[in-house]
C-alpha cells in the first residue's frame, strides 16, 4: 500500500487518542498505544488485496505534505503524540524498503536486509496486486481509508489547534 495511505492512519490514530487523559503516566501509555496501533494497521492494510495507486515519488510527496500540515495544525503539546503514531504508521515501510528505496530514487547503496521483517512484506502474506486483479476491492480500501480518516478528523478535532494563536485557553 502507498505510504500517504498508512501516514492517514496515523494521523487518525494521533486524532483518536488525543482525548486520552495527559498526566505524564497517560501521555506515555498514548505514545506507545499510538506506534503500536500504527504498525498493527500498516500490516492489517497491508495484508487486504491493494494496488498501489501512486508513482512512489508522488507518494512519497504526498506523504511529506500530509506529514506537514499534520503537524502544522496540531497543538504543539500533542506533537509526539503525532510522531509517535506517524513513526508507527511508516516503520514496517521504512526497515522494509527503505534502503531500496533510497537507491532506486536517490541513488545511495543503503545495505538493506537480506528479508522482509514484517510478515505482511513477505510474498505469501502480501496483499500487494501487481496484475492488475482485485481492482474494485482495492479500490473500496482506499476509499475507505480515507472517508474514516475524513470522519475521525471530523468528528475528533481535539488535536487541533485552537483560535486565537493555537492556544487552547486563547492567550
Amino acid at each position: 500500500m502507498n505510504i500517504t495511505f498508512h501516514v492517514m492512519t496515523g494521523v487518525a490514530a494521533a486524532v483518536v487518542l488525543t482525548p486520552v487523559g495527559n498526566s505524564p503516566k497517560w501521555k506515555a501509555a498514548k505514545l506507545l498505544a499510538g506506534f503500536s496501533v500504527g504498525i498493527f494497521l500498516h500490516g492489517v492494510f497491508d495484508y487486504l488485496p491493494h494496488w498501489h495507486p501512486f508513482a512512489s515519488g508522488v507518494d512519497l510527496m504526498l506523504a511529506v505534505a500530509m506529514t506537514l500540515v499534520a503537524f502544522g495544525f496540531t497543538e504543539r503539546s500533542e506533537w509526539t503524540l503525532v510522531g509517535a503514531c506517524l513513526f508507527g504508521s511508516i516503520l514496517p515501510d521504512l526497515i522494509d524498503f527503505g534502503p531500496t528505496m533510497a537507491d532506486i530514487m536517490l541513488g545511495l547503496p543503503v545495505p538493506s536486509l537480506p528479508f522482509r521483517v514484517f510478515p505482511w512484506h513477505w510474498e505469501n502474506y502480501s496483499g500487494s496486486v501487481y496484475d492488475g486483479s482485485n481492482g474494485t476491492a482495492s479500490a473500496v480500501l482506499h476509499i475507505s481509508i480515507v472517508a474514516v480518516t475524513g470522519l475521525i478528523l471530523f468528528l475528533w478535532p481535539s488535536m487541533f489547534k485552537r483560535n486565537g494563536g493555537g492556544h487552547k485557553n486563547g492567550k
